[in-house]
């Protein structure tokens, strides 16, 4: 679950972290020092409630503008390079998009 302290780490001050997965071992190495300074919250998430509709739906309408969100568009074929970006800690880094195809 090392995951979790890398969101942990990534994440800015007062952000939200969902986990969206299952683990099989139990998450020992999590920051709590890092978690209570930086006023993170942790959320499990099912998506069984109908999220992804509601979200959907929200994005359709034009209702939430992510555009604004995404700072920064690699390729899939550019994804160690995604992921380099999205975890340099660099404050201009909000959202990085990998794009697939054309």
């Amino acid at each position: 679950a090392s995951t979790i302290p890398l969101a942990i780490n990534m994440v800015k001050p007062g952000g939200k972290i969902i986990v969206f997965s299952t683990y099989k071992e139990r998450a020992s190495n999590i920051p709590l020092e890092e978690l209570y300074y930086k006023e993170i919250t942790i959320q499990g998430s099912r998506a069984g409630s109908g999220e992804y509709q509601t979200a959907s739906a929200l994005l359709a309408s034009g209702k939430v503008k992510v555009k604004p969100m995404i700072t920064h568009v690699v390729e899939i074929t550019e994804a160690a390079k995604g992921f380099e970006i999205a975890s340099s800690n660099d404050e201009k880094v909000f959202r990085v998009v990998m794009k697939i195809g054309a």
